[in-house]
């Protein structure tokens, strides 16, 4: 009866939202109104809960967009069903962990609603007044010394977060002395959030370049750093008759239970931010860090910049203390949240080291190739410790105006390089490739994504593979 109450509720919703674009027509033309529905149909592979084993899934989703001015809105209504039943007899189904809260597999109300709204935002970071809410790829406080790149949606599409990040700047009310940064992962969980103070003391100055210096507190802190492993774990407990041990047998109440959650992985820091250059051609700044964690210290000092809206560049030299992980909260913290918070507690040590950072962007043809690549590591690397080794991230996606219809997004981060050879290696990667061909209003889009996850529970598949093959329509 459950089954078929949220067959009926979810066929009335894609209905309705279905619906937008043909109500909407004569609106559409306003020049500060957008509107637009993408409507996705493919197969996708989960992990079934019960049983560990993946499943292939058919996928139906409507995205409707709606943008005025600085204002955007978008809906990801995502459908997962199968003509087969749990048990294998023919018939409709559709999969209720999308749907259902379950006191087993960790999931609430707000995890499982909250990201139906794929987006909420107004404005774009770096405007007096920026906020969004829902999947972040780029979360950013200050220099990023801290908080720097970060993305909540690795663990898609098993686990969907809304994130938001909001900034306010003195400037928008004629005050320019203060502002305001703030980062929260997931509103369901509120487990990792922070902000940033800033203010500039010399904007009374009618001097170019000390009128804008930035003076900036930064304080985050994960109050759940087993947020992720308790999820995995309860998926490799439901499919074992015994329960499983934890990788880290210290850490088992953790992952067992949230009732008795350990000390909050935090950290703060004070920055100074000097533009230096700030003409449409040219812009250069020079910034610098310091950061205290719990168990180390880090000193960051270096520049970055744009020129002539085709290259991003930047360089940093770095001396970090005992124990101390440079921009902690990065892109796969979510995978690394354990291995992390045991070097912040002193669990296990990374000796202090001096090191180095620098990256390289190319936005050529007018957004046609954008490819950004990052690398960082120490001066001495030392080949038995994960976290002193290089570092590799890179990004490329290409139009389909160039290719004649065909486009390619495509990312890859790989920590722990000794060598040439480990760049093909897969061993603690993130690898995601989408191919799309477009012909009218279809796209077709090969997606695939691989990601190693080092911290799940003994006898889980370290390997998270994700793939799927979507034909999209955007009306």
């Amino acid at each position: 009866m459950k089954q078929r109450i949220v067959t009926v509720l979810i066929g009335t919703l894609f209905f309705c939202l279905a619906t937008v674009p043909l109500v909407s027509q004569d609106e559409a033309g306003s020049p500060d109104l957008g509107l637009g529905m993408d409507l996705a149909l493919g197969t996708s592979t989960f992990t079934n809960p019960s049983t560990g084993q993946q499943e292939n899934w058919q996928t139906l989703g409507l995205k409707p967009d709606l943008a005025i001015g600085k204002f955007g809105i978008g809906l990801d209504i995502t459908l997962n069903y199968r003509f087969t039943t749990s048990e294998g007899e023919p018939g409709f189904e559709v999969r209720k962990e999308d749907w259902v809260p379950s006191e087993e597999a960790g999931t609430t109300f707000l995890d499982l609603y909250l990201p139906l709204f794929n987006y909420i935002r107004w404005g774009v970071k770096g405007e007096p007044l920026y906020a969004k809410i829902g999947g972040i790829e780029d979360g950013l406080l200050g220099n990023g010394f801290i908080l720097g790149g970060f993305s909540n949606t690795l663990h898609r599409p098993d686990n969907r977060l809304v994130g938001l990040s909001f900034d306010l700047d003195g400037n928008l009310f004629g005050f320019p002395y203060v502002g305001l940064e703030t980062f929260v992962s997931n509103l369901a969980a509120f487990d990792l959030m922070g902000g940033r103070f800033y203010t500039r003391p010399l904007a009374w100055l009618n001097v170019p370049v000390l009128n804008t210096m930035q003076l900036g507190f930064t304080l985050v802190a994960d109050r759940d750093p087993f947020f992720f492993d308790r999820l995995d774990y309860k998926e490799v407990a439901a499919a074992s008759e015994t329960a499983p041990t934890y990788r880290y047998p210290d850490y088992q109440d953790y992952v067992e239970s949230k009732e008795n959650l350990p000390d909050p992985a935090s950290m703060w820091g004070f920055d100074l931010r000097v533009p230096i250059l700030g003409s449409q051609a040219i812009s250069l700044a020079a910034f610098t860090d310091l950061v205290k964690q719990p168990s180390g210290t880090g000193f960051m000092i270096g520049f970055g910049g744009q020129a002539f809206s085709l290259l991003n560049f930047g360089a940093q030299v770095r001396v970090l203390g005992e124990n101390f992980l440079p921009v902690y909260f990065d892109g796969n913290y979510d995978l690394y949240r354990v291995d992390k918070y045991r070097i912040l507690t002193g669990e296990e040590t990374v000796p202090g080291y001096e090191g180095w950072f620098a990256t390289l962007g190319l936005d050529v043809l007018e957004g046609m190739v954008v490819f950004n690549a990052s690398l960082e590591g120490p001066f001495k690397p030392d080949p038995d410790v994960l976290f002193l080794n290089p570092t590799l991230k890179g990004h490329l996606s290409v139009s389909p105006e160039l290719l004649a219809g065909f486009s390619l997004n495509g990312h890859y981060e790989k920590k722990g390089i000794t060598d040439i050879a480990d760049l093909i290696s897969p061993e603690n990667a993130v690898i995601g490739l989408s191919v799309g061909y477009q012909t009218g209003p279809a796209i077709i889009s090969l997606v695939y994504d691989l990601k190693y996850n080092p911290v799940t529970a003994e006898g889980a598949d370290p390997w998270k593979v994700t793939s799927s093959i979507e034909t999209t329509l955007t009306f």
